[in-house]
């Protein structure tokens, strides 16, 4: 029978069979070696997730929705501040029509006022 964790279910064994096809496909392939990769990515990344958790609550989507979305921007050596401050605010607002718009969620929005 359906019911509501059928689809996250559905998508995580979809997800680890894809990653058991890779790791099969990869040990399979001639000659083919781990390069090289740089930490930079997987720390701001992880550190804009951290950081939207200890701000979303104190400071609201308003303030924490844009800080996680700047600092996650700069897991590229190629980011820009003014390209990645832009893409922050308008998915800021895109966040914020579809949560608390449409979706009618509990999310504070700004909590400092």
């Amino acid at each position: 029978a359906m019911g509501p964790g059928m689809l996250p279910r559905a998508l995580a064994i979809l997800v680890g069979l894809s990653g058991i096809l890779l790791l099969v496909a990869s040990w399979l392939a001639p000659d083919s070696r781990l390069e090289r990769w740089s930490l930079r990515g997987p720390i701001f990344v992880l550190g804009s997730i951290v950081l939207f958790a200890m701000t979303i609550r104190s400071l609201g989507l308003a303030v924490a929705g844009p800080l996680a979305v700047f600092v996650g921007a700069f897991a590229s050596p190629e980011a820009r501040v003014k390209e990645s401050a832009v893409f922050a605010v308008v998915l800021t607002g895109v966040c914020i029509l579809l949560f608390k718009v449409f979706l009618r969620l509990p999310i504070p929005v700004a909590t400092f006022i």
